[in-house]
């Protein structure tokens, strides 16, 4: 038999854990229902039902970017600079790279 998966949003824990009571009178097992909960939501002290919770905000991705970014703009202009420094010291490389 094929097995299919049915997803619904609800707007509060209260009516998730109604629907989960409604399909386990109806008589689905327990080890085939799911629970998800976002944003800190719980069902509290009930282990009939399993939950996740997961956590939307700042990551600090932008900010580690933009670090990096300046990071790496700084060191490698520096680094081209002493190559073309070095470069120019050279005799007779110098006037060439010039």
């Amino acid at each position: 038999m094929a097995t299919r998966s049915i997803a619904r949003l609800f707007d509060t824990a209260e009516h998730a854990r109604a629907a989960v009571n409604d399909l386990e009178a109806a008589g689905f097992s327990h080890d085939d229902i799911s629970y998800l909960g976002g944003h800190g939501a719980t069902v509290a002290n009930d282990p009939s039902v399993s939950t996740t919770t997961t956590r939307r905000g700042d990551t600090g991705a932008d900010t580690g970017a933009a670090t990096g970014a300046t990071l790496g703009t700084v060191l490698g202009g520096g680094a081209g600079l002493l190559a073309g420094l070095g470069a120019l010291a050279i005799p007779g490389v110098g006037p060439v790279v010039a």
